[in-house]
């Protein structure tokens, strides 16, 4: 017997809870070469299609993943254009500010252009930080940290507080939170998965 990796049991979990890998249309949103966790969860699911700004990962990508649709594309920007949708989305998300301009920070900058390409029925896989290292030494950061999660402890987030927060967002973007939970990935390094169900309910305006 091997050990697991960390996306090994995201899956295992996500089998558990029923929900259909093996249909599912998948999006990795920053591919990289697909080697780090994509080719971890890609035999399980229907389809899966990369997104990945960097052309020089495009020969790493193509002999890792062979079987995927990759596109060479800026995700922040491919997120708001696209017209397709997806069951499985799998944002492997950089830590600190990036970009040219330090423009992004974290996944904060996909919500919530992320609900847009979700399907009706539709789970979410990111990678949470809970208690970033050297995190006083980057003001920026720290700021971004505290903004987007509405805290003055960016530095220590609670499992209960990323659960909650991301319930709050997914219900103000009108789609329910079925479950989630936090698979450890790496010393603080967390994946938060959930399954989320768009809200049909109709309101009558009186």
């Amino acid at each position: 017997m091997y050990a697991k990796t960390p996306m090994q049991k995201v899956i295992l979990k996500l089998n558990k809870r029923n929900f259909p890998l093996s249909l599912a249309r998948a999006l990795e949103v920053f591919g990289r070469e697909g080697d780090w966790h994509t080719k971890d969860y890609v035999s399980y699911v229907g389809s899966l299609e990369v997104w990945e700004i960097n052309l020089g990962f495009l020969d790493g990508l193509k002999r890792n993943l062979p079987d995927a649709k990759i596109i060479i594309t800026d995700s922040f920007m491919k997120i708001k254009t696209t017209h397709s949708k997806y069951d499985l989305i799998v944002v492997d998300n950089p830590q600190s500010t990036y970009g040219q301009n330090n423009e992004y920070c974290e996944h904060f900058e996909l919500f919530p252009h992320i609900f847009r390409i979700a399907e009706d029925q539709c789970a979410i896989i990111l990678n949470i930080n809970t208690e970033p290292y050297n995190f006083h030494d980057d003001l920026s950061w720290w700021k971004r940290r505290a903004d987007f999660y509405n805290t003055d402890h960016p530095q220590k987030l609670s499992f209960n507080q990323v659960k909650t927060h991301y319930e709050k967002i997914c219900a103000q973007n009108n789609f329910n939170m079925k479950w989630s939970f936090l698979q450890k990935r790496n010393n603080f390094m967390y994946y938060l998965c959930f399954e989320m169900e768009k809200n049909k309910q109709k309101f009558e305006v009186s």
